[in-house]
């Protein structure tokens, strides 16, 4: 693989660390007045606030191009899946070596799914140590899961989205075949956007109905924030 490109970090590690933190912050500061009752005045300080660790998972790729019938065609080569629990310090090899695409992770860390094409949806309960093999085999692209890691949407190149319920154990095929390139979820996993096919598509019932949004383009990723909720 000597000279090779290799995916690396959209966000330095660093920043995402100072991104988590104003995140938590600004969630259980939200929660202070629901948690405290009938105390409305409360100051509140990030100063001494510490990140102790936090969770990584990496799926290596390596790409190459491969000239066929007059076009250029992107080559991916993987190997195996890469957890890590202290922040991206250190890393251990997980499961098998596969053409991992995608990989998503409930809130806690603890919920992994993941994809291979040409192979099957592969889900972990345990922060990526085990994993069973769920679905079948096609030419998964794309997968997201919900922050409790329950609801699961996985796109198929040149095929459907498909969702789960129950964490991975079954799937329902949902729209139309497309090329399904990425896929975001809400926290609840009621809403999804993905990016199919130069469509920017939209799901406001967890994947069973899907309208298209924006102009046609080359798009080939999305995201959605998680967004916050307060319990009375």
């Amino acid at each position: 693989m000597a000279d090779w490109p290799a995916e690396v970090y959209d966000i330095p590690m660093a920043e995402a660390s100072l991104d988590a933190r104003g995140q938590a912050y600004a969630k259980y500061k939200a929660d202070l007045p629901y948690k405290l009752g009938s105390m409305r005045l409360v100051h509140s300080s990030s100063a001494s606030m510490a990140i102790e660790s936090f969770k990584l998972v990496l799926v290596p790729v390596w790409m190459t191009e491969l000239s066929f019938g007059g076009r250029e065609h992107l080559i991916l080569i993987n190997g195996q899946i890469y957890t890590s629990t202290d922040g991206g310090t250190n890393w251990t090899a997980r499961e098998s070596n596969r053409r991992w695409m995608w990989v998503a992770s409930s809130a806690d860390g603890l919920r992994l799914a993941a994809v291979v094409n040409g192979g099957q949806i592969y889900t972990s309960s345990d922060g990526g140590t085990n994993w069973l093999a769920r679905e079948s085999s096609r030419n998964w692209w794309s997968i997201a899961s919900s922050a409790d890691g329950k609801k699961l949407a996985a796109g198929v190149d040149g095929g459907q989205v498909y969702t789960s319920m129950d964490g991975g154990t079954n799937w329902t095929a949902r729209d139309s075949s497309r090329f399904w390139r990425s896929i975001a979820s809400s926290a609840d996993g009621s809403k999804l956007v993905a990016a199919a096919s130069s469509q920017l598509l939209l799901s406001l019932d967890g994947g069973t109905n899907w309208s298209p949004r924006e102009s046609s383009r080359n798009w080939s990723a999305v995201m959605m924030p998680r967004e916050r909720s307060h319990s009375p």
